[in-house]
C-alpha cells in the first residue's frame, strides 16, 4: 500500500513538471508558504499554551513529585550501584557497606542542567551532610593509562559535574569512572594505573593509584592515598 502511494506520487510528480511546469511551480511555492505560516502559527499557539499560568503549575507539581521520588543518592560497591535512595530515606544502616557515595544535587541544576555530584568515600558517619560548593577550575585533561591503554576521564560533562570541593580522585573513584565513561572493570584494591594531568596552570602532573587528588576551592592537593573502606560484604 505504501510503496503504491509513493510511486503513485512520483509518476504524478513527473506528470505535472512535464506538463504543466509553470503552474506546478507556482503551486509548490505557494503550498511551502502555508506550510510555514501554518508551522509559525502552530509553534506561537504551542509555546502560549506552554507558558500558561496552568501549565506553569502542573510542570511546578511534576517537578515537586519528582524531586520528591527521585533516587538522587546511589550506594556504590565494586563499581555497581547496590542501593539508590534518597536524602529523606536515607538511614544509618545504608552506611554499613559501600565503596563509594554519590549524592546528585537534583534540585539546583536549572541554569546550566549540569547535575552536581558529591563523592563520599572512606569511613562516614551519619547523617551525611549535602552542603557544597564549586571548584573554580577544571582541568584540560586527565588522562588514565592502564595496561598500557590511555582513557580520558572528564569530570564535568554536559550532564555532570564532579569539580565538587572535597571530592577525592582515589582508585575507588577512578574505578568507578573507568566502568561508568569506558566500561573498563577493573578492581581499586589491586589496580594499577597512571594519571597525567594537565591542570588549569597548564602545569603537567603524573600520580599513580597511590595517590589521591583532593579538589579545592582554588586549587587542589596530591596526598597519599589510604584506603580506609567500610564494612565488608
Amino acid at each position: 500500500m505504501i510503496l503504491h502511494l509513493l510511486l503513485f506520487g512520483v509518476c504524478g510528480h513527473t506528470f505535472l513538471q512535464l506538463f504543466f511546469p509553470n503552474e506546478y511551480q507556482d503551486t509548490m511555492i505557494n503550498i511551502s508558504f502555508y506550510i510555514i505560516l501554518w508551522y509559525s502559527h502552530c509553534e506561537i499557539y504551542f509555546k502560549k499554551i506552554i507558558q500558561s499560568p496552568q501549565m506553569q503549575a502542573a510542570q511546578a507539581i511534576i517537578d515537586l513529585y519528582y524531586k520528591k521520588n527521585v533516587h538522587e543518592i546511589e550506594i556504590i560497591k565494586h563499581n555497581e550501584t547496590i542501593l539508590k535512595t534518597n536524602k529523606k530515606n536515607l538511614s544509618a544502616d545504608d552506611l554499613l557497606s559501600y565503596d563509594i557515595i554519590i549524592f546528585s544535587d537534583l534540585e539546583n541544576n536549572n541554569e546550566s542542567q549540569k547535575i552536581n555530584k558529591i563523592v563520599f568515600s572512606g569511613l562516614l558517619e551519619f547523617p551525611l551532610y549535602f552542603n557544597y560548593n564549586i571548584c573554580n577550575y577544571n582541568f584540560i585533561a586527565l588522562m588514565v593509562t592502564l595496561n598500557d591503554n590511555a582513557f580520558p576521564i572528564k569530570l564535568l560533562n554536559e550532564r555532570e559535574n564532579y569539580y565538587i570541593v572535597g571530592n577525592k580522585l582515589n582508585s575507588i573513584f577512578i574505578c568507578y569512572l573507568l566502568k561508568n565513561q569506558h566500561n573498563i572493570i577493573c578492581n581499586h584494591i589491586d589496580c594499577s594505573y597512571n594519571i597525567t594531568i594537565f591542570d588549569h596552570c597548564a602545569n603537567i602532573i603524573n600520580i599513580t593509584e597511590k595517590d589521591e587528588v583532593i579538589l579545592e576551592k582554588n586549587n587542589y592537593s596530591v596526598v597519599q592515598y589510604q584506603h580506609l573502606d567500610a564494612l565488608k560484604t
